[in-house]
């Protein structure tokens, strides 16, 4: 065999090898965790599940073509309801995975891998999260073509992502919020949030409540921002859509505007220091604007 075979033939056995030690590594990854034993009851369309929480920091919930409902329970231990109008078969009821710290909520087949996906609606489909109030750490929320709904919750995290559909909040308190959505509005009603970081690409973002720190992204749809107490800073952009920024109350702003061809108007007796940048009064909050071709309004 000739030196130049032999080599061929060396980097051919490696790559086996670390194709091998690769899989054994994702497979393990996988594998880390144990099926939880649960309380389950209901009548076939309604299916009711019942997990402890102890020394666990995640929720996780993880599915597709399925709405998600986030409330809050005075029950000790997480329950999670399955609902549909037709009896639901043995592979597609949910599965609960313990982790080391972490609970995840899937459908048993949305495991593995598929071409086609065959087999996967769900006829109008929903689960509803009861959330104890005791629970204070992060809740982990993904589905895809499924809507994401929240009422009346207060936790340290909340992250939310969404593929064609909409998140819809109310009442919910937390230190930190990130929600993305790539086709789909946002839409958070009388929020207490420290720093919140919202994402749609292509739909609408309304934030309304009381926040500290917000980073708002639009591509084509409108930002609308209504705070009910003076920010640190805004953080805001879109590259079509209009900016609307309201405030119940604010001792003073630095803003910068950059937008290629898009207004600005404010009721506010701004000083303009430059083409670009606008003041009011203290000057505290910190405000960040870019478009392309949308127009700001402050208030």
């Amino acid at each position: 065999m000739s030196r130049k075979n032999l080599i061929i033939l060396q980097i051919v056995l490696w790559s086996c090898i670390i194709v091998f030690l690769t899989g054994i590594f994702v497979y393990a990854s996988f594998t880390n965790h144990e099926e939880m034993t649960i309380a389950l009851t209901g009548n076939g369309h309604e299916l009711n599940y019942e997990v402890p929480l102890e020394n666990m920091n995640e929720i996780e919930v993880d599915l597709v073509n399925q709405d998600i409902y986030i409330y809050e329970t005075d029950e000790p231990v997480l329950i999670v309801k399955q609902v549909a109008n037709r009896r639901i078969p043995e592979d597609e009821k949910l599965r609960l995975v313990q982790y080391e710290h972490k609970v995840r909520v899937e459908k048993k087949n949305n495991i593995g891998f598929k071409v086609f996906n065959f087999g996967n609606w769900s006829f109008n489909e929903r689960v509803e999260i009861y959330v104890p109030a005791t629970y204070k750490q992060l809740l982990n929320l993904k589905t895809v073509s499924g809507t994401i709904k929240m009422d009346n919750v207060i936790v340290d995290e909340i992250e939310c992502q969404t593929t064609s559909g909409d998140i819809e909040m109310i009442n919910v308190t937390a230190k930190e919020m990130k929600i993305n959505t790539t086709s789909g509005d946002i839409k958070v009603e009388n929020i207490e949030i420290d720093s919140l970081e919202g994402v749609s690409t292509s739909g609408d973002l309304e934030i309304e409540g009381m926040c500290n720190n917000v980073e708002g992204k639009t591509v084509s749809g409108n930002i609308e921002l209504e705070l009910m107490q003076h920010p640190k800073q805004i953080r805001v952009e879109s590259v079509s859509g209009d900016i609307d920024l309201t405030f119940a109350k604010m001792n003073g702003f630095d803003l910068e505007f950059n937008s290629t061809s898009g207004d600005f108007e404010s009721d506010f007796d701004v000083i303009a220091k430059s083409k670009k940048k606008y003041s009011y009064k203290d000057e505290s909050a910190k405000l960040r604007v870019k478009t392309v071709s949308g127009n700001l309004e402050i208030n």
